[in-house]
């Protein structure tokens, strides 16, 4: 099933990075500021990043590395990453049109998405040390 899911993720994934780019060759940098558009790339980088992290988890668990400081590591740094993608696109999103925050939603979810994957990574810290803790009584 997990080989399934990482097809399927890796297939958007890919088919949004192709968006991305003949977006920017066709159109070069002038549509990529509209909003729709700065939604969209938000969106497909955010993607994207999923994409290849759920890629590298599935592959360290069918290892049986599940609570892995490598595993943490993983999710901490893809947080940080698709947190910054949501916040990088917010601010230029506000810089340059200035709308309503209900036109940011996507931004500010892409950043939520980043906040909950730091937050799972904590909770993969204190598995993995629960888990040490468990191996060293034995």
């Amino acid at each position: 099933m997990c080989n399934v899911i990482v097809l399927i993720t890796a297939f958007y994934g890919v088919t949004q990075f192709i968006f991305l780019i003949t977006n920017l060759i066709n159109n070069g940098l002038t549509n990529f500021w509209d909003t729709a558009m700065m939604q969209r790339n938000n969106n497909g980088l955010a993607v994207i990043a999923v994409s290849v992290m759920f890629f590298m988890l599935v592959r360290n668990v069918k290892k049986g590395e599940i609570f892995s400081e490598r595993n943490e590591k993983t999710v901490v740094l893809f947080g940080r990453i698709i947190g910054f993608i949501g916040l990088i696109f917010m601010c230029l999103e506000v810089h340059i049109e200035k709308r309503s925050m209900d036109d940011y939603s996507a931004m500010i979810l892409t950043i939520l998405l980043g906040l909950t994957l730091v937050f799972f990574s904590l909770i993969m810290k204190i598995g993995r040390k629960m888990r040490e803790e468990n191996e060293l009584t034995i």
